[in-house]
């Protein structure tokens, strides 16, 4: 499947929202002490895609609490973009795994998007070997950017739908 019929399908879902302004807006994903913010531009169009208990309910597989898909047209050519997101306590190695396996569950339906993640822990972490490796193995295999903090992170999108902390390539 296409990303754009992936888009198209979760429409109307009662675990998706649409978000679409002439004016930009803002998007809010949050839980206990972690938040996450998103500011679009204008003629930006995305959908929150609640993950965990609506887009994969099965409660045996890991998978992170929300997605937000990006779909902008700019020049005449339309930019994909896929934000994984996890709010968590301070397991971040945990966290990192739930994004993983939420993107090999998902990741035929996203062909074509550029994929980020981000995870928002209400503590500090505690960094091991195991996060380092789960970083690593998500930009070779998937080119996706793992970034992380503590309790609150923001970020908007750049003329290309890339959101803030992504590095920019231009591709």
């Amino acid at each position: 499947m296409s990303f754009q019929n992936f888009i198209a399908q979760q429409q109307d879902k009662s675990y998706t929202t649409n978000y679409h302004n002439s004016n930009g807006g803002t998007i809010v994903c949050e839980e206990r002490a972690s938040k996450y913010v998103y500011k679009y531009k204008s003629g930006e169009t995305l959908l929150k895609l609640h993950v965990d208990g609506g887009l994969i309910s099965d409660q045996n597989i890991l998978k992170c609490d929300y997605l937000l898909l990006n779909y902008t047209t700019i020049n005449e050519k339309t930019c994909y973009h896929s934000i994984f997101i996890e709010l968590k306590g301070s397991d971040l190695t945990h966290a990192c795994k739930q994004i993983w396996t939420t993107i090999e569950n998902l990741g035929n339906d996203l062909k074509g998007s550029k994929l980020h993640a981000r995870i928002v822990l209400s503590k500090v972490p505690k960094i091991d070997i195991q996060v380092n490796q789960l970083k690593e193995s998500l930009m070779k295999k998937y080119q996706c950017l793992l970034y992380y903090q503590s309790r609150f992170m923001e970020e908007e999108s750049d003329q290309d739908g890339y959101p803030s902390h992504s590095q920019h390539k231009g591709n």
